[in-house]
């Protein structure tokens, strides 16, 4: 990794899936952008050995050698982030059959530039571009948008923020109504040298809109299609993977009666407005991440809090209680995310990192053995999105469907 230029190279075995996974058949012409030491185009070269491939990066890289070993590679320092990348791209660029990229997962200040970038693909709408930085792997996508060929293929690496994160709802929105988005292939973890970050190749064509996503994922068979609405929710192969455990299905209406939604069962869910620093400041008591995660070191799903008095309603106004038979579950943090937790005893105020789950009836107070499960905790890990600062929705634990027990 370069860490000032936020640079994760691929190994080969991911560029060679990327590779393999195309569709497009004999590419006369190929682009790596944000080539790094070519693990990408070597993959590209390995399976169209005649193919044309146009390499470019801002800085080089020691181990790159293709343009020495092959006459059909050129090789080029740019940034393909300024003017001076519309320079190469009006002379030496045409015909771009195939483009391959693995972009950094850094911020950039936002310019003039980079903002009719977003125009001219049609991303301006769902871009902040008054901000004052941007996410460059958004904009290598959108670069790659502008080179392509109609109907050619772009296959890039992306982070899971982008597939499943709530902040590209609308980044998934704008792809599926102007481009056709194939696949999505979720990689395994250390697919990058030194990290573990989980990310994704996305496979687009130019031409839409998308009608379904076919969801994919390394070294197995089984693949899951999706349906535009579903994808815009989220896109990740391993929510779908364990909504057919049987724990949680997907959002349509069920033809299993058995299966339904935790607010359809009863439960009212609700999210604290406080944050720990301001409970942790008035002295009351309170349920936050560390108070979940206390209760689990010792070995127990249950929390008991010591009664509040008067002091309580003299710090705040209009906050979320927990009180004895309420279900607490931590919302973020990539430790503690989706750690589930009883109320036995006492009150407490709840912070806004935590979620509560009320029974509002017999039925819902029938299902919280099956809540305080440790696959419950599992499946919430597991589906939390987020590529550092790992999170769960209000839609993920209000939705969340599981089998009926009586």
């Amino acid at each position: 990794m370069i860490p000032e230029l936020g640079q994760y190279f691929t190994l080969d075995p991911s560029s060679a899936l990327l590779a393999r996974s195309l569709t497009t058949r004999n590419p006369k012409k190929f682009v790596d952008l944000g080539c790094g030491d070519g693990a990408l185009a070597s993959a590209m070269l390995d399976r169209w050995p005649k193919a044309k491939g146009i390499c470019l990066d801002i800085s080089h890289q020691d181990g790159f050698n293709l343009n020495k070993k092959f006459s059909n590679i050129n090789y080029s320092l740019v940034d393909i982030l300024t003017p001076d990348f519309d320079k190469f791209f009006s002379s030496d660029v045409s015909d771009v059959d195939v483009i391959v990229s693995n972009p950094p997962f850094i911020k950039r200040s936002v310019d003039g530039y980079i903002s009719d970038v977003f125009q001219s693909v049609g991303l301006h709408d769902v871009v902040d571009v008054m901000a004052p930085r941007y996410s460059t792997h958004y904009a290598f996508l959108a670069q790659s948008l502008r080179l392509v060929k109609d109907h050619g293929e772009i296959a890039i690496i992306l982070p899971e923020s982008f597939v499943s994160g709530d902040k590209y709802r609308n980044a998934r929105s704008a792809l599926f109504e102007r481009y056709n988005l194939v696949k999505v292939l979720e990689l395994s973890p250390g697919s990058f040298i030194k990290t573990e970050a989980k990310c994704y190749i996305l496979y687009l064509k130019t031409g839409g809109p998308t009608e379904s996503v076919m969801l994919k994922a390394a070294n197995t068979p089984d693949s899951y299609e999706v349906s535009v609405r579903d994808g815009i929710n989220r896109l990740d192969y391993k929510y779908y993977r364990n909504q057919s455990s049987g724990l949680c299905f997907s959002y349509k209406e069920s033809k299993n009666n058995t299966l339904q939604s935790l607010e359809d069962l009863g439960f009212e869910v609700l999210r604290g407005n406080r944050t720990g620093k301001q409970v942790r400041l008035s002295g009351v008591s309170y349920c936050h991440t560390d108070t979940i995660n206390e209760a689990e070191k010792k070995h127990s799903k249950m929390i008991r809090f010591k009664a509040f008095g008067p002091k309580i309603n003299d710090s705040f106004g209009k906050e979320v209680i927990v009180k004895p038979g309420d279900i607490v579950i931590s919302r973020v943090g990539s430790r503690v995310v989706g750690k589930i937790a009883l109320v036995t005893e006492g009150e407490a105020i709840l912070t806004d990192c935590v979620f509560r789950l009320r029974p509002t009836n017999d039925l819902a107070k029938a299902h919280v053995p099956i809540l305080l499960s440790d696959d419950t905790a599992s499946f919430l890990k597991e589906i939390a999105r987020g590529t550092c600062a790992r999170y769960l929705t209000f839609d993920d634990i209000r939705k969340l469907k599981i089998h009926r027990v009586v």
